[in-house]
């Protein structure tokens, strides 16, 4: 299943830091998070206008199932949005170590008109590996 490959390699990593390019990559990536961490040690927050993502479900009856729609995963927050500030963030608050990640959705490099990572991606990727989160 490529869920489970997904998972497998995330939990697998030390990385911190992800970046999802373009909104099928977010679009499979918040869901896989919410379908692998058991409700009640996940949180979904965007940084800072800790948003939760809209189609992620919370709901136990539909942990396995989707709600994901053809859609941005928060109405509020397009790719071109991120551009300003901000990612997403996901814990797992679960035994001693729990884990942060942060996830940041831009355009794919191989879209039209892109052709390049654009700069401000390094920037916010820099930012997001120095600023300090409570857990």
């Amino acid at each position: 299943m490529p869920n489970e490959w997904l998972w497998e390699r995330i939990r697998g990593s030390d990385a911190t830091r992800i970046v999802a390019l373009g909104t099928i990559a977010e679009h499979a990536l918040l869901p896989c998070f919410a379908r692998n961490i058991a409700n009640e040690h996940l949180s979904i927050r965007s940084v800072p206008e800790n948003h939760e993502p809209r189609r992620v479900s919370r709901r136990p009856e539909w942990k396995r199932k989707t709600e994901w729609a053809l859609d941005y995963a928060d109405a509020r927050h397009r790719l071109s949005d991120w551009r300003r500030e901000g990612w997403w963030e996901i814990r797992e608050k679960n035994g001693k170590e729990p884990r942060l990640w942060r996830l940041l959705p831009v355009r794919h490099p191989g879209s039209r008109g892109v052709g390049r990572v654009e700069e401000w991606t390094i920037e916010r990727l820099a930012r997001m590996s120095v600023v300090e989160t409570p857990m």
